[in-house]
């Protein structure tokens, strides 16, 4: 067969491309993203050669033309997903395409197969038909999604029914066999619509679409793997939700199963779903409740999302963190969304509630005396919770000045109640509503333990619209006390807070608002991150993934309270914070921003200055006199006001990181300027470093090592001073650079004499048996690369490779003195730098092998056993240093460099292959020639670039301190040290308030003033980003409130309220495309109503044009399939 183009035209020609479900799936895939392929059939168009009578030849032209298509696409690297998706006789044909070889994923989408004619479209081969489904539906590694009509003119309801049981059946009875316990493996998927007939006709193909939108399989941004635990919500370093499992066989999940800190505190949170009378939990674990059967768990960096089963319906559980690194006040804003979607099993309707509750368990671990409110603003209502007397002291890992926050959009059918659990939750379950009241009996946490509840009644569906969205934050007003102000510690709030200043009302209002497109940035940015990723590895993809939330919600972006409300914030002196989770309670910890510099460096530099300033600010006054640098702000994360102790054991480890960093940040954004008012502090390092590095006498690193001579500490010291020459270069020439630059060349040349031995670079010097993970190199490639001789770091690199051979399981040791401890975050380092990509991979994989492991429960930890893998006591579990795991990104990416992702396209997933029929010809042409429809939409490589990338730059990685101290035996140093130390900027884009017009323009846009005290509203925002039952029922009057119901909103019911505005963006290609459909819909329905003389019911199934969309698959909701 010769390809022909296709065919701009509608016209009712079998396989040609005028037919109206392949372009309504056509637009459905592109609008997410895909690359999208229809082409016409043999014999039809330009198409040459002739249609068989069984269509099994057709079905091979399917296969040359997927090969094609991979190979055009994906080139050499292939792609990551294949969905074929078939349409009625189409169907039929998709089913001959076997599943792709690995790691390429394909998924099947049958729509209206046609079961009754079947026999006749391929001349009585029926059997060989139903040989080839059932091969796809035992099988795995497949993801089949069936959809049908109950008004279907060629089968009956009934026998649709029937045989989706029994295809149910066997793909049941071989996922039970298959089962490995390393995922919920689900086959397939069925949907039947009884209001749809064979061609999907209005309404029920807009459901159609929305279905294979939500279903489709492998969506991008998902990792490969699921561990053991995994994150829920990660908004700040208090407020980190966790879900794990006891049963090593299956994924974990929220429902049947209480939620907890990264701490393993327990923490009541609560979701019911009440399915015509009979409730089932799908979050939490409450006695007597049937849990929801959770059938499948995905994460993405942004993203924890599940499948569940609650009866005859299903529902997407999805928890979403934002991660807004280019917007301060989005990403200094401490809350997370939880959104439900519903959607009917059996195509009929059902009567559904939802209902969720928080509890003081998540801002408490005692029994404190808690006071509540109700809140009701123009748009949305929210509950919070706090102790009566919160003070600013970190408790058990908890905070204790923190405020809980409850949120969601108003609208009828919303309810809402505080009160005893016990009442609350059994209102909801007798009900299925609650009695939008409040108990104003403030108590002791465990006395009659109040809840703060909301229940939503979506009526009798099928199926939700858009999701039932909440919003939850964890708040503290006064978030730490910093060095500053003029008694030498001032209080530091929110960053967000400067914009919204008028009250957390406001900004709760424009969170909720902006649900949509803030679900369309996260799900951008896993995509980005897992494409960039994964032209390194799958694994590797997994791992960046999983330690973005950790990371980056882990840091808090703060400015100086406001001295009295009359006064404007401050927004030049923007510093950032992190917590030492998982080791001590430290506050901005050298090593572990160092570890996590490439993260940041990778997203937003600016970030990275902003966790140095705090420590710079507090360094170059009079306060601090030592000659290096501290090695964090103090042992009390809540009062970050400076370490000025004597820690020159750490000084050449922390002078090294500062200086490194700094040169990074300064090579990496040009902002030099920013480090000018440190200058003198940074000489004063370097000149410490010139001293102390080479030979590390009574210095300690920040892994506990004491040895003198430890070859990688000197390496740090060296490029410390290496970076002061760069830093110097930067803020202008004074002679000073190229003394520090003599410095730095001539200690290399010497570390190179001393560290090197053989094959490799030793651990300490003279000892040739002793060797670590070098991971500072890292460092050297990314700010010194010509410093020392390269020939060392390959040797060291294929050194590795030689040691991988025989490593424990879970990876090599960080160094010999330590021989059965691994550290991910240096080991990620020491991957970033391997030389070989082998090499490389061995190191990523060990750490993916551990991660992923079910074995090991702990969260994503920086040290762990070799051997067993099991997390140590302070072994950094939900670390920031976890941000380590982007330095191979970062370093590909670092002052201007592209990542070996750059080379690839948004294209390198294939879509979807979709069958389509043209009603109106005589059945047995319209099934022999089984038109199939091709059209390649291909997108620029810089377009895609452009459309999916985050503002900001890019860098690379770093390391976490460990509380135990290493040494090895050194004749010059026989008692080695017994020191025990654990160890006018970038104004970003606030969320922009606009007045209301009633035109809902947005010609009025004003920025608020500091002096107005007013900030005015924006237009209503459009229904359709609104949550369903908002958009069906518009807030209503503020209804009378309680003492403790207080009202934010206008007395006169103004809709006016604040909103995230993203930044706009032009008109895409999908939305040409979907013009395109609405026209050709409407030249089709013309076309249609012509030939009314025929009777519908005579007319004969329209054959398949089968529709190949190659791209970025949809990202959300994830790839659901179950059986039930």
């Amino acid at each position: 067969m010769t390809l022909g183009a296709p065919e701009r035209t509608v016209r009712q020609r079998y396989g040609d491309e005028g037919d109206m479900e392949a372009w309504e799936l056509t637009a459905a895939s592109a609008g997410h993203g895909y690359h999208v392929l229809r082409y016409n059939s043999r014999g039809v168009g330009r198409s040459s050669g002739r249609s068989s009578f069984t269509s099994i030849e057709e079905g091979k032209d399917l296969e040359a033309i997927v090969q094609w298509a991979v190979k055009e696409i994906g080139g050499d690297e292939g792609v990551e997903i294949v969905t074929i998706i078939g349409y009625s006789h189409g169907s039929l044909i998709a089913t001959l395409h076997p599943n792709l070889e690995l790691p390429t994923k394909t998924a099947f989408a049958l729509l209206s197969y046609p079961l009754g004619p079947r026999s006749f479209l391929t001349l009585f081969k029926g059997s060989h038909y139903d040989q080839k489904l059932d091969e796809l539906v035992t099988n795995t590694e497949s993801k089949v999604f069936v959809a049908f009509g109950g008004r279907d003119e060629f089968t009956s309801f009934d026998r649709y029914k029937t045989w989706a049981e029994q295809l149910k059946s066997k793909a049941e009875s071989a996922t039970t066999e298959a089962q490995s316990g390393s995922n919920n493996k689900e086959i397939l998927r069925v949907l039947s619509v009884p209001e749809a007939s064979h061609f999907w006709l209005d309404e029920t193909n807009d459901k159609l679409c929305a279905e294979l939108s939500m279903q489709s399989v492998g969506a991008q941004g998902t990792l490969s793997a699921i561990p053991r635990t995994i994150p829920v919500v990660h908004r700040s370093p208090y407020f980190g939700v966790w879900a794990t499992t006891e049963d090593t066989s299956v994924d974990p999940t929220v429902a049947g199963t209480g939620v907890m800190s990264w701490g393993w505190r327990p923490l009541n949170w609560t979701g019911y779903i009440r399915v015509d009378g009979q409730v089932y939990q799908w979050l939490g674990n409450d006695t007597g409740i049937t849990p929801a059967k959770t059938s499948n768990t995905y994460l993405t960096a942004t993203r924890t999302m599940f499948r569940m089963e609650a009866g005859p319906v299903s529902l997407n559980v999805s928890f979403l963190s934002p991660v807004e690194p280019t917007n301060l006040v989005r990403q200094s804003f401490p809350f997370a969304y939880v959104y439900v979607d519903v959607n009917a099993n059996d195509g009929q309707t059902h009567s559904v509630q939802l209902y969720t509750d928080v509890s003081a368990s998540l801002i408490s671990t005692r029994n404190d005396t808690m006071e509540w409110n109700t809140t009701r603003t123009s748009t949305s209502i929210y509950h919070d919770i706090r102790r009566r007397s919160g003070l600013a002291l970190d408790t058990y890992d908890v905070a204790e000045n923190a405020n809980l926050f409850y949120a969601t959009l108003e609208g009828a059918g919303v309810t809402r109640q505080t009160g005893p659990f016990s009442e609350v939750r059994q209102a909801f379950i007798s009900n299925g509503a609650l009695s939008n009241s409040e108990d104003t009996a403030f108590r002791a946490a465990l006395v009659a333990s109040p809840v703060l509840a909301f229940a939503v009644d979506l009526g009798t569906v099928q199926s939700t619209s858009s999701p039932v969205v909440w919003a939850i934050g964890h708040v503290r007003e006064n978030l730490l006390t910093a060095f500053g102000g003029s008694f030498g510690s001032e209080r530091r709030a929110s960053y967000f807070w400067s914009q919204y200043d008028a009250g957390i009302g406001a900004a709760i209002d424009a969170f909720l608002a902006d649900f949509p497109d803030a679900k369309t940035r996260a799900e951008q940015l896993d995509e980005k991150l897992k494409k960039e990723a994964s032209a390194v590895s799958t694994e590797y993809a997994d791992l960046v993934s999983l330690s973005l939330r950790q990371t980056m919600g882990s840091i808090e972006i703060t400015l100086p309270q406001k001295p009295s409300t009359r006064s404007s914030w401050n927004t030049s002196d923007i510093q950032a914070f992190v917590r030492d989770n998982g080791v001590s309670k430290r506050a901005n910890p050298v090593e572990v921003i160092y570890a996590a510099m490439p993260v940041l460096l990778y997203l937003n530099p600016s970030i990275l200055f902003y966790l140095l300033k705090p420590l710079l600010n507090f360094q170059s006054s009079q306060r601090y006199q030592n000659a290096y640098a501290s090695p964090d702000l103090g042992n009390d994360y809540l009062t970050a006001t400076g370490n000025n102790t004597n820690t020159k054991p750490l000084g050449v480890e922390h002078s090294g990181n500062m200086l490194i960093m700094a040169a990074a940040y300064g090579m990496q954004t040009k902002g030099w300027v920013s480090l000018n008012p440190y200058a003198g502090l940074f000489k004063t390092w370097g000149d410490f470093l010139v001293t102390e590095s080479l030979h590390t006498k009574q210095q300690t690193s920040a892994d506990g090592l004491t040895s003198e001579n430890q070859s990688n500490l000197a390496l740090k010291g060296i490029l410390g001073v290496y970076a002061m020459s760069k830093i110097r270069e930067g803020l202008g020439a004074t002679g000073e650079e190229k003394y520090f630059l003599d410095q730095a060349t001539s200690l290399a040349k010497q570390w190179e004499q001393l560290a090197v031995v053989d094959d490799h670079i030793t651990s300490v010097y003279g000892q040739p048996s002793t060797w670590g993970l070098t991971y500072n190199v890292f460092a050297a490639n990314l700010i010194a690369p010509d410093l020392f001789t390269k020939k060392i770091f390959r040797d060291q690199s294929d050194f590795y490779d030689k040691q991988a051979a025989s490593a424990a399981p879970n990876g090599l040791p960080y160094d010999t003195a330590d021989p059965h401890v691994v550290k991910s975050h240096w080991s990620m380092f020491t991957a970033a730098s391997a030389t070989s990509p082998a090499t490389r991979d061995k190191l990523i994989h060990f750490i993916h092998f551990r991660t992923f492991r079910k074995a090991t429960a702990a969260q994503f930890s920086t040290t762990y056993s070799a051997d067993t893998g099991a997390t140590l006591p302070l072994g950094g579990r939900s670390s920031p240093a976890q941000g380590a795991m982007f330095a191979v990104l970062a370093s590909e990416t670092f002052n201007g460099g592209s990542s070996s992702s750059g080379q690839f396209s948004a294209s390198r997933n294939i879509g979807g292959i979709v069958g389509g029929v043209i009603g109106g010809l005589v059945a047995i042409i319209l099934f022999s020639v089984g038109g199939f429809f091709l059209w390649r939409r291909r997108k620029s490589k810089e377009e895609a670039r452009r459309k999916m990338e985050i503002d900001g730059n890019y860098s690379p990685t770093t390391s976490f301190s460990a509380p135990e101290r290493r040494t090895y035996p050194s004749s010059r140093n026989p008692t080695a040290s017994a020191y025990t130390h654990i160890p006018s900027e970038l104004m970003p884009t606030p969320f922009t308030a606009l007045v209301s017009g009633g035109d809902n323009s947005n010609d009025n846009a004003v920025s608020p003033t500091a002096n107005s005290g007013v900030y005015p509203s924006p237009p209503p925002v459009p229904s359709g980003k609104l949550a369903r039952y908002v958009v069906a029922n518009p807030p209503q009057a503020p209804h009378p409130t309680s003492p403790s119901l207080r009202s934010n909103g206008s007395s006169s019911g103004a809709q006016d309220h604040l909103s995230y505005l993203p930044p706009p963006s032009g008109t895409s290609s999908s939305q040409n495309l979907q013009q395109e459909v609405k026209d050709g819909r409407r030249e089709v329905i013309l076309l249609r109503a012509q030939q009314q003389q025929q009777s519908p019911s005579s007319l004969p199934p329209q054959p398949p044009a089968t529709l190949m969309s190659f791209g970025s698959p949809p990202s959300e909701p994830p790839p659901l399939y179950t059986s039930s």
